[in-house]
């Protein structure tokens, strides 16, 4: 486990910087002063290195320990590894701008059906607006009566869950 230190003397913080990540610690003895002199917390993220070369994300809590006379005396905190939710926030930004900019057409809908995202080749593909399409089922922009759905698909098209591929031809 990773061990850290802050050491307050006379109004600064020493913190052991040599696990930061360069681009992490600017100002970092600054950010904490202010904050804590502001509301008497301080909350922040930043990357260490770990000694076998592993790179964490932490979240840090500190709260300021007063005196009667309300100078701060001591830095009470807590630190979290949040590696796991930072790799997983990058996958879904990725996945996210995959999902916009492919041609294919791609549609997130609710557990009723109902389309709430639509990406852009979606849209481009069925020539409709996003207006035209958010809140409705898929399965609402056709008319299965006059465009020779058969029972089969109907059926799938009710169920709550379902996968299904349509070739749009305008």
């Amino acid at each position: 486990m990773l061990e850290q230190e802050y050491i307050f003397i006379r109004e600064r913080f020493l913190f052991k910087k040599e696990y930061l990540f360069e681009e992490d610690h600017v100002d970092i003895d600054a950010r904490i002063r202010k904050q804590l002199n502001e509301d008497n917390s301080v909350e922040f993220e930043y990357r260490v290195k770990t000694n076998d070369g592993q790179i964490k994300w932490i979240n840090e809590k500190n709260f300021g320990i007063r005196n009667d006379e309300g100078e701060l005396i001591k830095i009470s905190g807590i630190c979290t590894d949040i590696t796991e939710k930072k790799l997983a926030q990058t996958q879904i930004k990725q996945l996210s701008l995959v999902a916009e900019k492919t041609t294919n057409g791609v549609i997130i809908t609710d557990v009723e059906g109902r389309v709430f995202w639509a990406n852009q080749g979606f849209l481009d593909m069925l020539e409709i607006s996003p207006e035209s399409l958010y809140g409705k089922r898929p399965r609402d922009l056709f008319n299965p009566q006059t465009s020779g759905f058969s029972q089969y698909y109907q059926k799938k098209l009710d169920a709550p869950n379902y996968s299904i591929e349509v070739e749009v031809l305008t």
